[in-house]
């Protein structure tokens, strides 16, 4: 874990779910370190209380040898979907030490990693400042609003997977201040 914190944890295979840690676990510390006969399903989170767990979850198919960050698919919020660096919080008053949030007590459902991926950074800065923009993605069902607001140098405004390939990405200018990025 990279913030210690509480958070409990299951993991569910094709024949149903186990819990497979709860409590509070120190920065640093591993939460669950564990192989499996049968494949993951998913993984899923939950936090009730407001000391906040922040940690990475990611799965290896290959015994061991490397291991992926997994994707979140229900339950959070921030500009990523990628648990490289989740927040599981029971509150939402943190929203700075993850891109990837599962806030007020959300049960959120994680995956393994999706194919099709789009990441959008502001880069440089901008001295009119901060550059303000609404982005949207059309993954084959229809566009849906994903990123939204006022971006810095070096923010990550958009980092999600999607299971088909995207079929468009809209980004457009909110306001007259410039936004510069990639």
């Amino acid at each position: 874990s990279n913030n210690e914190g509480f958070v409990e944890v299951w993991v569910e295979f094709g024949s149903g779910e186990v819990q497979e840690a709860h409590g509070r676990f120190e920065k640093g510390s591993a939460v669950l370190f564990r192989c499996y006969w049968d494949d993951i399903v998913s993984v899923k989170l939950k936090n009730s209380r407001s000391d906040g767990w922040t940690g990475t979850v990611s799965y290896s198919g290959d015994g061991g040898n490397t291991y992926l960050a997994m994707t979140c698919l229900v339950g959070c919020s921030g500009p990523s979907n990628d648990a490289a660096k989740i927040l599981v919080q029971g509150d939402s008053d943190e929203t700075n030490q993850a891109g990837t949030r599962c806030h007020n007590g959300n049960t959120c459902t994680l995956i393994k990693r999706l194919p099709y991926c789009i990441k959008i950074v502001t880069i440089g800065s901008n001295p009119s400042g901060d550059g303000q923009l609404t982005v949207s993605v059309d993954a084959g069902s229809g566009a849906v609003w994903s990123a939204t607001g006022s971006f810095a140098a070096d923010e990550v405004v958009l980092d999600t997977c999607y299971e088909t390939k995207n079929v468009s990405v809209q980004v457009r200018g909110t306001s007259s201040t410039l936004w510069i990025g990639e």
